[in-house]
Parts: structure tokens; sequence; C-alpha cells
């Protein structure tokens, strides 16, 4: 059987009604999969209650005190860190500067371009 390395990730969700568990549970087992499929056995989450949570300034605390400890970040969504596309992208080449992380999306946002509404996710 193959040896999985002892990588660590944290995971980021945003739960509409803290209290629906089924759908807390349904989340946290779709996060968990995507990550042992990479490799990684250890892992941290976080959950935010609402439409879009404070993912950013909770990401960048975590990351500071993993002193390197944390390689991904897994979020269920990429809008629900931020709607705004382009700081989406900044945000994500800053973490990834500064801490070395790579941030993934279970939803694998595809970027959309619209003549009216600019830059999106599909």
């Amino acid at each position: 059987m193959e040896q999985l390395a002892p990588h660590r990730a944290l995971t980021y969700m945003v739960i509409k009604d803290i209290r629906d568990e089924q759908h807390l549970f349904r989340e946290s087992h779709r996060h968990m999969e995507y990550l042992m499929k990479l490799g990684f056995q250890g892992h941290a989450g976080y959950i935010d209650e609402g439409q879009r949570g404070k993912g950013w300034e909770m990401l960048e605390k975590h990351l500071e005190h993993s002193k390197g400890n944390i390689e991904l970040v897994l979020v269920s969504d990429f809008e629900q860190l931020s709607g705004d596309v382009g700081w989406v992208l900044l945000k994500q080449a800053e973490l990834e500067d500064k801490y070395g992380v790579t941030i993934h999306s279970l939803r694998e946002n595809q970027l959309g371009v619209d003549k009216e509404q600019g830059l999106s996710f599909r």
C-alpha cells in the first residue's frame, strides 16, 4: 500500500446556516475526499456562517501562525471569498508568494469574460 505524505491543508467553508448539520457534513466530506485524493493526511478547518465570509483575513491569520506547515488551502467556491474576480486573483498570488500555499476550489471555478460585465466566475 502506498504511503501518503504527511502534508497539511486548511479547509474553508461558508455555510448559510451553521445549524444545517446535513449540509455541513456533506461539505466537510467533500473537502476530506478531495484532500485524501491529493495525499493530504492532516488538515485544519474553518467555517464561516453567511453568504460570503471574511475568508482572506482568517486565511492570512492561520497562515502566519502555521509557520510554513500549510501547503494548500481548499475552499468550496472562490466566490465565497469574494465576488470580485480581480481581488481573488491578486490575493491568491499574494498568499502563494508570501506563504507558499496554493488555493484550490472544489467547484473548479472557471473565469468568464463578458463584454458588459467583465471578468466573472462561471
